[in-house]
């Protein structure tokens, strides 16, 4: 098996094909993050990221999306990415002409990346930061695999009350080079931490996207502990996880990956989950793992655990609902804005101060979308995507 290490600058990136295409939308709704308790809306700066991540689920949502056909490529091939330089611009006609009442929490990026390679060359990460954050009543929340992300700390600097740093950590630094089979053109693993803790030392707020862990490759309390400890100290005030998804060509291309570069240990692990009573046995123990990393480090109640329900076994949903510890009692929360899964309303004004615009506080409830009678009880990280949340309170994506 190939030994595990830093990605050497001379390893060539596997992107080959850049196309551009002029996307309808800038802020849109987006009502599966707010589900998620991730956010209400999301800007994406285009349909394929050139990333190239072999695990990503995007060609499955949209695979029926004009932009591949006019760009000659299939949803679910590698190799090339689909960006919208002008994205910019109608984020900046949106940001302006969104109702103040209903501006919220912005996802930057849902679907791709808004510091991958093609994305970076246009600057649209940075641009469409401003063009979001130059408005009052809107908040920011960042995901990202790039550390490229780091010269734009600076502007995020500006505005710390307003924006939320994540970093997809997908597997330990000891794993990189295994992720970077899976991974070819996003930053290493090591890479990725130096911003995440820069952005902790810089004052802004930071969260933790474990998505997804990979069975055989960091599914493990090992490499769970490894990854927890990164998040702790650059100050995470959220641990999301969430499984590989299963549908479309994502473990196939995956397996294929993972085997043609030699990695003969990893493969079965992830070949085996296209069965769906395997998957969702991966899942309990993925469940477990977290729950149990993050109760030793006293942070269960930072986990947030994404689940589509539906595609478990009703053996394994059953003994995932019946895992979840008790409830505990955590402090009401007097802060108040809109009423999306995941945020809390915005605080009234404080003097001469309007602190509308502010970041949404964390989630009253550490299951994403579960919102708790008067903010005063938590459940403890799993959240179903359905109508339902795991705690059995039925829930309003309105």
């Amino acid at each position: 098996m190939p030994s595990d290490g830093a990605r050497e600058e001379s390893i060539p990136a596997s992107l080959t094909r850049v196309h551009t295409a002029v996307l309808k939308s800038g802020i849109q709704p987006s009502p599966e993050f707010a589900k998620k308790g991730l956010a209400s809306y999301s800007v994406n700066v285009g349909t394929k990221c050139g990333h190239d991540c072999t695990y990503c689920s995007t060609g499955t949502m949209l695979r029926m999306h004009p932009s591949f056909k006019e760009a000659g490529e299939k949803p679910f091939d590698l190799g090339y990415a689909i960006v919208d330089p002008s994205m910019p611009d109608r984020v900046a006609i949106d940001a302006a002409n969104i109702r103040p009442e209903k501006r919220g929490l912005v996802q930057l990026c849902t679907t791709t990346d808004a510091w991958a390679p093609e994305a970076q060359k246009h600057d649209l990460g940075r641009k469409c930061l401003e063009a979001i954050l130059g408005q009052p009543g809107w908040s920011v929340r960042i995901l990202t695999k790039n550390a490229a992300v780091t010269k734009d700390f600076d502007l995020l600097a500006q505005h710390r009350d307003r924006v939320l740093v994540g970093i997809s950590l997908t597997a330990p630094p000891r794993k990189a080079r295994t992720m970077m089979v899976v991974e070819p053109n996003a930053s290493t693993i090591q890479e990725r931490v130096a911003p995440f803790k820069k952005a902790h030392k810089l004052g802004l707020r930071t969260y933790a996207m474990l998505c997804p862990l990979l069975p055989g490759v960091a599914d493990d309390l090992e490499s769970i502990e490894e990854l927890v400890e990164i998040g702790m100290a650059a100050g995470a005030g959220e641990f999301f996880a969430e499984p590989v998804n299963a549908r479309g060509r994502a473990l196939t291309n995956t397996t294929h990956a993972l085997r043609r570069a030699g990695y003969d240990a990893e493969t079965p692990a992830v070949d085996k989950i296209r069965n769906k009573v395997a998957w969702s046995a991966y899942v309990v123990r993925l469940v477990a793992n977290l729950q149990e990393v993050l109760r030793r480090h006293h942070a269960l109640d930072k986990l947030r655990f994404l689940l589509y329900g539906k595609s478990l076994t009703a053996n394994d949903a059953d003994h995932i609902r019946r895992s979840r510890p008790p409830r505990t009692q955590v402090a009401k929360i007097s802060t108040s804005t809109e009423r999306g899964c995941g945020e809390s309303r915005a605080p009234a004004e404080t003097g001469d101060r309007d602190e509308r615009d502010r970041v949404p506080e964390l989630p009253a409830c550490a299951v994403s979308g579960c919102s708790p009678p008067s903010g005063t009880t938590r459940c403890q990280g799993i959240a179903e995507l359905t109508s339902r949340s795991l705690c059995g309170k039925r829930v309003s994506y309105a």
